[in-house]
């Protein structure tokens, strides 16, 4: 049903075709490969229906899912996923549900000598600055936290001077990292 409230979410859907179509476009992978539980939360399920899209349109829909390490897996067992990785075909290009999993990617790649980016390039989400301090090559989207978090005082400054206001879907742009 519907949610009594008013939602604000970046752009998922938008901001992840953009940044594979752009990277496919850009380095030409042979393969490409998910990382990540889509049904864990609705922005990671709004990047793997991106993910899939991309795939679609360039011709990686029939082989994705042998270079991929798709789970309801919580991914906290590094030695799990470092098994997974030895198991799979690794991809050309590895797009991971955020940047903690690409973090997780890139440090089980290190330890298995897969040289990143020229084996395997590996794209994260939501520019977690952390994260890009360490690894400031990271390709990521960063999401525009700062901003919705003005926007959602703007908005419930907005709704308490007028409460009978319809609830609102607010969707923002995010941006690309390479």
């Amino acid at each position: 049903g519907d949610l009594p409230a008013d939602i604000l979410v970046a752009d998922n859907y938008t901001a992840s075709v953009k940044l594979y179509s752009s990277v496919i476009e850009e380095r030409k992978p042979s393969t490409i490969g998910f990382l990540g539980d889509p049904n864990y939360c609705l922005s990671f399920y709004d990047r793997f229906k991106g993910f899939l899209n991309v795939a679609q349109t360039y011709g990686f829909l029939s082989t994705y899912k042998e270079h991929s390490i798709i789970s309801d897996n919580n991914f906290q067992d590094d030695l799990w996923m470092q098994d997974r990785f030895k198991a799979l075909e690794l991809p050309s290009l590895l797009v991971c549900a955020n940047d903690i999993l690409a973090m997780k990617a890139l440090t089980c790649l290190e330890r298995l000598n897969i040289k990143v980016p020229e084996d395997v390039m590996v794209c994260g989400y939501d520019g977690t600055p952390t994260i890009s301090s360490l690894y400031p090559s990271l390709t990521t989207i960063i999401a525009p936290s700062e901003e919705m978090g003005i926007m959602a005082a703007e908005i419930l400054s907005h709704k308490i001077k007028n409460p009978q206001l319809p609830n609102m879907i607010i969707t923002m742009n995010s941006k690309i990292k390479k």
